[in-house]
């Protein structure tokens, strides 16, 4: 880990949508408990640094796909041509089976910075 965070980055090479910004798959470079880091080629202009948004992060169980989602405050937005990048925290987790997915995939489907 070249960072040091209370909570860990993982990267990752799993995919992200917005719904209603971005519906587009985004890639999501890491997530932590606390939050998530998108690449996005284009429609980084429709965020807005402090608004809220809900991510819905595409996560393959095996043979089955699990979607789950988080409620998200955009925190920063670095725009770079061709691709530029979204900073998030979580401000709301999944709760239930949902939960233990997105923790399934914070420890399962990536690998420590």
């Amino acid at each position: 880990m070249s960072e040091n965070r209370i909570n860990p980055r993982y990267k990752t090479l799993g995919k992200a949508r917005i719904p209603g910004i971005i519906e587009k798959d985004l890639d999501l470079i890491n997530i932590s408990i606390t939050g998530i880091c998108l690449k996005c080629g284009e429609g980084i202009d429709k965020l807005k640094i402090g608004g809220k948004y809900t991510v819905i992060v595409k996560s393959k169980s095996f043979f089955k796909t699990y979607d789950f989602e988080v409620k998200t405050e955009c925190k920063w937005l670095r725009a770079r041509k061709p691709v530029s990048e979204i900073g998030l925290s979580i401000t709301a987790s999944p709760k239930g089976r949902n939960f233990q997915t997105y923790v399934d995939f914070i420890t399962s489907h990536t690998t420590l910075d």
